[in-house]
């Protein structure tokens, strides 16, 4: 009796560190079309939630929007473009583990809607 609950403890343990070893690293994807006012889905792939997403405008050294404890099993998050057509932007994701992965520069275009814009 007291050999299979070792054994069982052994294989819980083991299976438990190779699960954390194959978590895939974070990983964020470059918006294609990205347009003022208008609603763009962000998608990230990897990595250890909660998740922490930054946006920057391109030149700013502060975030014009940040999203802060997206749930682990997320990957992705709908974001209303807030940053004026013509500037150029990028993405910041940071998993629980401090992973940090970053997109590509984007341009952000003209939508048909009106909102508040930074």
């Amino acid at each position: 009796m007291y050999s299979q609950k070792l054994a069982l403890a052994l294989a819980t343990a083991a299976f438990a560190a190779y699960s954390l070893v194959n978590i895939p690293p974070i990983t964020i994807d470059t918006p294609t079309i990205v347009r003022q006012c208008e609603n763009t889905e962000i998608f990230w792939h990897g990595g250890t939630g909660p998740f922490f997403l930054v946006i920057f405008k391109a030149g700013q050294a502060t975030a014009t929007d940040t999203f802060a404890g997206l749930p682990p099993n997320t990957d992705s998050l709908l974001w209303q473009v807030d940053i004026a057509a013509g500037f150029m932007a990028s993405l910041r994701i940071t998993d629980s583990e401090g992973n940090i992965a970053q997109s590509r520069l984007f341009l952000v275009g003209i939508g048909q809607n009106t909102c508040e814009v930074f």
